[in-house]
């Protein structure tokens, strides 16, 4: 049995991190930081020169430590659902620091669905980041860490799963957290009336066992690689079951566990969070965060150069330079996982024919698209597993051929082409671009901008649509990134292009089934060759995060996941 359980005085297996911070704290010996520093692998020299970082006085405070703004550009996803080596969960430093102050945070959007089990939009994510919890995190390596789940094991043939909760950790409406939530929590997210985006992760969960108040049991049939990290994922937030019976079933005012607290949403307007004093992390510095819908790019730009926003976030790639000149204004510009592309119906004419398909993809100059309308920002990609990561598959690029495309077309009944309606969030980068370039073989395209939560309710959920245009998230498990959006069972709660494919599916389903990381990348890299040749995706690269916020703003935390967190966050201004 493999188990994750970090015990009061096991510095043995700290985090270098905290392994500083026990050492400025007076907590620790030099000769122990050594020690394990050494067993690291840090080398003497590295060590040495640590050890000279951090020689605060015994019993001096240590700190806080900046966060880089850069996230790592190379993860690697685990292979198997073994649990990490133990480290302990991010605590708060015990210095003081200046506290206090709203911040702020120009969205694009206003959030689709704020129920966490029901939510696919990245607007109600930024929200949900600091508001809810699930059982796992991820650092920003992208490692799995406790949150609500303070330790667990996992038996030896990789299908039971045993957590023992955080004690003290409570609900904003002050009740502690219970393992009867968690379970409670699972079995909505796999109720078939409720509409839940996580119902993939639980398709092979066999029981939920509470053994008690703190400990709880999930027993699955045959083996779920990914279930660790997918426990991190805010899909599968815990949430208490009578704040959800109260509001009729439909959680659209969550009450979570995050370290900020949903008090007033103004739908179009604002949504505002209350820092949560009696948060198991300690209360954050900040009194509140407003999230202010901002749609038009233009108008957020505008805010941030003159201080009526704090933070912004989803820049135009045109207005990068412009931010970085202007004074005051820090930009962040993240390595992300979220990858734009041309979506098409595979379900409706003319789109569910493959060689209409292939057609579109021969017709997309992505190189072109990507300098004129992301300005060389995207790494161009052929699939949604980045480029970095030990499951990207390798695929020869996908050529841009007019011609080719021009015939398929007329193999596929439209010698002549056909005219088409495009609908997408407002703003969206490239319509133009990819409007100008399948004109180029015949396929003249009608745009209809829509608001984002209409995009949602209607093209993500209902699948309204011929062709599409935006961005979706990659996850650090190639599962997590490629069944929901691509297997046509139950599980495909995010397989909006209605992409029906029997060989899909089953690689799909083996690449699960294993923790042997040769099987798993064998399945994987069908998987993406399938998406490319045939599927409803056109990809056009892996995108950056881009945020700008002022420069009084610190200890802001933006991961390559999306990942947005206000616990630390500061306003020294």
């Amino acid at each position: 049995m493999t188990s994750y359980n970090k015990k009061k005085g096991e510095d043995r297996n700290l985090a270098l991190p905290q392994l500083e911070e026990l050492l400025r704290a007076g907590r620790i010996s030099r000769r122990k930081f050594l020690r394990n520093a050494a067993l690291m692998g840090l080398s003497q020299s590295g060590a040495s020169a640590l050890l000279a970082a951090c020689g605060a006085p015994s019993g001096q405070a240590l700190a806080a430590t900046p966060v880089a703004t850069q996230a790592p550009a190379a993860t690697q996803a685990p292979a198997a659902t073994q649990a990490p080596a133990a480290t302990k969960a991010p605590e708060p430093t015990a210095t003081p620091k200046p506290a206090g102050g709203v911040l702020n945070f120009g969205a694009n959007a206003q959030p689709a669905d704020l129920d966490p089990h029901t939510t696919g939009d990245v607007p109600s994510w930024l929200v949900h980041y600091n508001n809810m919890e699930s059982l796992t995190m991820l650092d920003e390596k992208e490692t799995v860490q406790p949150m609500l789940a303070e330790s667990w094991e996992v038996s030896d043939d990789n299908k039971t799963f045993t957590f023992h909760l955080r004690k003290g950790a409570k609900f904003h409406n002050g009740r502690e957290v219970k393992a009867s939530d968690v379970k409670y929590s699972f079995e909505r997210i796999m109720n078939p009336d409720v509409p839940a985006r996580a119902k993939g992760y639980f398709a092979q969960l066999d029981k939920i066992e509470v053994v008690d108040d703190y400990t709880v049991k999930l027993i699955y049939k045959e083996v779920f690689a990914p279930l660790l990290i997918a426990l991190a994922r805010l899909e599968t937030s815990i949430v208490p079951q009578e704040e959800v019976e109260a509001q009729g079933g439909k959680f659209k005012n969550p009450v979570g566990s995050g370290p900020f607290k949903l008090v007033e949403h103004v739908p179009d307007v604002r949504i505002r969070l209350e820092k949560f004093p009696d948060h198991w992390r300690k209360a954050p510095f900040l009194d509140g965060v407003v999230h202010k819908p901002i749609v038009d790019n233009d108008v957020r730009v505008v805010n941030i150069k003159t201080g009526e926003m704090d933070v912004i976030g989803v820049i135009a790639p045109k207005d990068v330079a412009s931010l970085q000149k202007t004074t005051g204004v820090v930009m962040d510009i993240v390595t992300g996982t979220f990858w734009p592309h041309v979506g098409m119906n595979c379900q409706r004419a003319p789109f569910d024919n493959v060689l209409v398909r292939q057609a579109v993809h021969y017709g997309l100059n992505r190189p072109e698209i990507n300098e004129l309308a992301y300005f060389g920002l995207i790494t161009l990609s052929e699939t949604p597993i980045p480029p970095s990561s030990p499951f990207s598959a390798p695929i020869k690029p996908w050529p841009y051929d007019p011609a080719k495309a021009k015939q398929l077309l007329a193999q596929a009944g439209h010698p002549n082409g056909f005219d088409t309606v495009m609908r997408v969030i407002k703003g969206t980068s490239g319509i133009e671009v990819v409007q100008a370039q399948l004109k180029q073989i015949g396929i003249n395209i009608k745009v209809n901008e829509v608001e984002s939560s209409e995009w949602f309710s209607e093209v993500f959920n209902k699948s309204d649509f011929w062709i599409t245009m935006v961005a979706h998230g990659s996850k650090i498990d190639p599962h997590l990134s490629l069944y929901d959006i691509q297997h046509s069972g139950v599980a495909g709660s995010k397989n909006y292009t209605k992409f029906v494919d029997e060989e899909m599916d089953k690689v799909l389903d083996a690449g699960k089934a294993t923790t042997i990381f040769a099987e798993r990348k064998k399945s994987y890299d069908r998987a993406q060759e399938i998406l490319v040749e045939r599927s409803g995706y056109v990809m056009v690269g892996i995108q950056p995060h881009l945020y700008a916020r002022r420069a009084y703003v610190k200890n802001f935390v933006l991961m390559g996941p999306g990942t947005l967190q206000w616990w630390d966050t500061q306003l020294e201004k």
